[in-house]
């Protein structure tokens, strides 16, 4: 394998693995996974496989019941964020077009 050749399954191995013992990067891999399918959902996937060979059934859905709070969270953190960010831009319009409207009026 030549070191330009990108080897998916292998990467899909180390996303997973690494995702197993870093509770930070499990929770990018699961917001990448639910914004970006592909390698992130494939990752994902393995890792959710992974849990139920080697977790007890209970062990393995509490997992993954915690990860869709932890996404639910995340993106109800975000949707927050976007709201805040477009009130902001729309009093400043609203000023905008006040500051305007004054102008010709006066």
């Amino acid at each position: 394998m030549s070191a330009t050749t990108f080897d998916l399954d292998l990467a899909v191995e180390r996303i997973s693995r690494t995702a197993l013992s870093d509770d930070g990067y499990r929770e990018q891999l699961l917001a990448l996974a639910h914004s970006h399918d592909g390698i992130y959902r494939a990752a994902l996937d393995a890792l959710y496989e992974h849990e139920r060979q080697v977790l007890s059934e209970g062990e393995a859905s509490g997992r993954q019941a915690r990860d869709l709070e932890l996404l639910h969270g995340t993106r109800e953190r975000d949707l927050a964020r976007r709201r805040r960010r477009l009130l902001t831009l729309a009093r400043k319009q609203a000023d905008r077009y006040a500051e305007l409207l004054a102008q010709l009026q006066g």
